[in-house]
């Protein structure tokens, strides 16, 4: 079952101004989150797919343009917290 759903797209960085974009690779990367969870969304038709889907339970995970990204690895003795939680 998957868990996540990973939405990739252009940030403005905080940090310097300038427009990134950031692949959904670079977000599951990020989070430290398993691939076989994910749901990637990248184009139009993608997000059409996701309506027959229930998702009310999955967690969204987008770029952020203050680079602050949250670790759902339950092996992060960093972050002991459960996903949603």
């Amino acid at each position: 079952m998957k868990k996540y759903i990973v939405y990739s797209g252009e940030v403005v960085s905080r940090n310097d101004g300038d427009v990134h974009y950031i692949t959904a690779e670079q977000i599951m990367q990020l989070h430290h989150v398993n691939p076989q969870d994910c749901i990637i969304v990248r184009t139009k038709e993608d997000r059409l797919r996701l309506k027959g889907i229930d998702t009310s339970k999955m967690i969204r995970l987008f770029p952020r343009n203050d680079g602050n990204y949250k670790s759902y690895n339950k092996a992060n003795a960093t972050d002991p917290k459960e996903p949603g939680g």
